[in-house]
């Protein structure tokens, strides 16, 4: 019997095999919906938490180089990477495409920003191989965010760590950023 907290789908035809809907295909790292889920819920109870957002550096160069099922094995190397980094109280969830989200319960400024660069640097030095040829390593630019100080709800710390990310990535790549104030939005 399935645990009742768990969804499943059926796949077609030649396959026996349920899919878990808690977690990436592809990555098997938590889906969005379930890390958001968890994320609200600090919200709501007013509990400060970080959010990096993560996004792979010249990813569609990646794919358009080496092939999509390169980029595909790229993914899961980084998932593995950020599952081994992070701590068992902290959530990864690949919010989609190349992109990562990590969530860190009762972190500040400088715990997001130390956890950050962790990552990008452990990423920064993968050896990666493609057809027993080395080829240069994949990095990463991060983007962080603190609940409460860059905004009060979900949508809010997402879009301040998005332009986090953006002027990270404006700012030459393979960095970690986090806002000094609260970007306000239109």
């Amino acid at each position: 019997m399935l645990p009742s907290s768990t969804a499943y789908i059926e796949l077609p035809l030649n396959s026996q095999k349920p899919m878990n809907l808690q977690n990436d295909p592809l990555t098997g790292l938590l889906t969005r919906k379930l890390g958001f889920a968890e994320i609200e819920r600090l919200v709501e109870n007013d509990e400060s938490f970080g959010l990096i957002l993560s996004d792979i550096d010249d990813f569609k160069r990646f794919n358009d180089t080496y092939s999509h099922s390169q980029g595909d094995e790229l993914l899961c190397t980084l998932a593995d990477v950020f599952r081994e980094t992070v701590g068992k109280s902290e959530t990864v969830m690949r919010l989609g495409g190349d992109e990562f989200v990590i969530f860190l319960p009762d972190f500040d400024k400088n715990s997001a920003l130390e956890m950050a660069e962790r990552i990008r640097s452990q990423i920064e030095d993968l050896t990666v191989e493609i057809d027993g040829e080395k080829i240069s390593s994949p990095t990463v630019t991060l983007g962080a965010a603190i609940y409460p100080f860059h905004g009060e709800d979900l949508e809010s710390i997402l879009r301040n760590a998005d332009e986090a990310l953006i002027r990270g990535k404006n700012a030459g790549k393979n960095n970690v950023i986090i806002l000094e104030k609260r970007f306000e939005f239109p």
